[in-house]
């Protein structure tokens, strides 16, 4: 059986998991509801497969991490593999900017 990985959601990723089913939940509660589940259920899959979601270019030259990006609906997860860890950084909408904003360099250089 494979090894798998420990997952660590950094407090920004938390906070953005909140705020996205807050305000989906304000029109669609239901559908903030699922889209909860499907977000927390493929963080939990980079469990089994951490190198699932591809290199980040821009983001892994800037800050000397190999920040990864997983796909899922309209989010972006940006996380790292750092040993037996993944290390989940943000999940944000894809419409924001996630690849030289300096409050995200700030936070993947600090972990």
């Amino acid at each position: 059986m494979p090894e798998r990985s420990s997952i660590e959601i950094l407090p920004p990723a938390r906070s953005d998991l909140l705020e996205i089913v807050s305000y989906i939940s304000q029109s669609r509660p239901s559908a903030a509801e699922g889209l909860h589940r499907t977000l927390i259920e493929a963080i939990s899959e980079l469990e089994r497969h951490p190198q699932r979601g591809p290199l980040v270019p821009d983001l892994t030259v800037l800050t000397g991490i190999e920040i990864r990006r997983l796909l899922i609906s309209s989010y972006s997860v940006l996380y790292s593999c750092k040993g037996e860890r993944v290390v989940v950084y943000r999940v944000l909408h894809q419409s924001r900017d996630t690849q030289l904003n300096p409050a995200m360099l700030d936070l993947l250089t600090r972990n």
